[in-house]
């Protein structure tokens, strides 16, 4: 399923967008206030990446929340409005289930609501997806003669229920199309396409690994779900080195742990510098170690990581958070990236002021990588005031 088409409306600063295209690489630019980062925040709802949901006092416009119920008698607002494309395998994937040429459309829509999550648009010819059961099954005379008058899936298993001596014949079809969510075939398309549906994952200038981890200190903030986002951003990395909180407080397991970080580290760097042009003496490295009395909390008890910055032409390092907040940036967005490509597959990329405190010249090369290295099997969408991140070439890209 490929996003190409969108439509805000009453979401924080948002009264209408306007409907606008998206296709592969969208860069947002304008003014501050404009409403860029709640145009991200928008789609982010349609299927997040990790939890997040609308809220009416949060996102809906603060002007017009006390007349809600007035504008909204339902008590459902419509946030985004999208149009999506999909591919023939996608489209096959509803027939093999639900018979040929039962469905048919090429676009669907989807609009996420404040108060009712997602409402697909999309239209199944339900009376030939009885027929091709008929077929496949081979219905006699009689048996079609049952069924002649049903029009839907859901009217099928409630006339068959109502017969006294239903065929076998009927009586299999029924319960194939009981499988399906509320006896619909509608919702069995739906249900399967949502399957290929991407994710959307957003992130922000802002959202830095932490460069000093207490490992007691965020298990008990998982448990409570209080993981702070420089905090989720290292639980990425590890997992992408494929270790995880537990076994680095293995403290048996020392030397292992600590090669599979550092391999892990080793892998982001290396493809960081492969467009990296501001300095390629640096490296990321992984200490693991025991908390110090004299440490501030909650790093003085328990196992703490720390995450360095080495620069060999100093011979020298230093601790990641003392670093070049751009080098930073850059190497925590990879760390997120790398694990949601394991695990996630397709994602459409929300990124929210990349690289704001990258040089120019860096921000070019974050502009190549994106292009380079996302773009081949991503669609991404950033915001930024940057003139050096707006791509020159490529201008049809841009939205105002």
């Amino acid at each position: 399923m490929k996003l190409i088409k969108a439509h805000i409306t009453n979401f924080r600063s948002i009264e209408d967008s306007g409907e606008f295209t998206i296709t592969d690489l969208n860069c947002l630019v304008g003014k501050n206030e404009a409403g860029k980062s709640a145009i991200l925040d928008a789609l982010h709802g349609l299927k997040p990446y990790r939890s997040f949901s609308y809220d009416k006092i949060r996102d809906y416009p603060r002007r017009f929340l006390a007349k809600y119920s007035e504008r909204h008698k339902n008590e459902k607002s419509a946030v985004v409005k999208t149009t999506w494309a999909l591919s023939e395998s996608e489209i096959e994937s509803v027939n093999e289930e639900l018979g040929d040429g039962v469905f048919t459309q090429k676009e669907i829509k989807i609009t996420s609501f404040i108060g009712s999550g997602n409402e697909w648009d999309i239209v199944i010819d339900q009376k030939k997806c009885i027929q091709e059961a008929a077929t496949q099954s081979r219905l006699n005379a009689a048996e079609l003669g049952q069924i002649k008058n049903i029009v839907s899936t859901e009217e099928f298993v409630e006339k068959i229920g109502l017969l006294e001596t239903p065929s076998e014949k009927l009586t299999n079809i029924s319960k194939q199309f009981k499988l399906y969510r509320k006896n619909r075939a509608s919702l069995k398309a739906i249900d399967i396409l949502e399957a290929f549906m991407p994710h959307f994952f957003l992130t922000s200038h802002f959202d830095r690994m932490s460069g000093e981890i207490s490992l007691t200190a965020l298990r008990t903030a998982k448990k409570q779900d209080k993981v702070t986002p420089g905090d989720q951003i290292f639980l990425d990395f590890i997992e992408y080195a494929g270790t995880s909180l537990e076994e680095l407080d293995d403290a048996s397991r020392y030397e292992e742990l600590k090669a599979q970080c550092e391999g892990a580290s080793n892998d982001i760097t290396d493809e960081i510098f492969q467009f990296w042009s501001q300095n390629d003496a640096i490296s990321v490295k992984i200490e693991l170690g025991e908390g110090r009395s004299g440490d501030p909390e909650p790093f003085n008890e328990g196992s703490i990581a720390k995450i360095r910055i080495e620069n060999s032409n100093h011979r020298a390092s230093i601790p990641l958070s003392e670093r070049s907040a751009g080098f930073v940036w850059f190497f925590s967005f990879l760390s997120q990236f790398k694990q949601l490509s394991k695990t996630t597959g397709e994602v459409i990329l929300l990124l929210d002021e990349p690289g704001l405190t990258l040089h120019g010249k860096a921000q070019a090369d974050l502009l190549k990588y994106i292009e380079e290295r996302l773009l081949p099997d991503h669609q991404v969408i950033y915001t930024t005031h940057s003139p050096f991140l707006v791509p020159a070439q490529k201008l049809d890209k841009v939205r105002v």
